[in-house]
């Protein structure tokens, strides 16, 4: 599946300097974790691609277990093994 754009509301964002305290945290993770369950709902084992904004590559690399395949067009996927981790944090039971 590929995700055509995600973003959180600006009284979300850490990158937000007007905003002193977000209402919710590790949103943007979250909608990824939807993504990656619908995948594995509609057969795809959790695979997503999409495209990162330059300054979010590291931080989905290191967050979300994002595998980068071009830097031009920063184009990412999430493969089966990094759905299954983002998939557990959020929707394991017990939580």
């Amino acid at each position: 599946m590929n995700v055509g754009l995600v973003e959180s509301a600006p009284f979300n964002s850490r990158h937000n300097k007007k905003i002193q305290q977000k209402e919710y945290s590790g949103v943007g993770s979250h909608l990824f974790a939807e993504v990656v369950k619908q995948s594995m709902e509609n057969g795809f084992e959790g695979f997503i691609s999409f495209k990162a904004k330059s300054s979010l590559i590291e931080y989905y690399q290191k967050e979300l277990g994002a595998i980068l395949i071009n830097r031009k067009t920063r184009t990412m996927y999430i493969d089966e093994e990094g759905a299954k981790i983002l998939y557990e944090r959020y929707y394991a039971s017990g939580k």
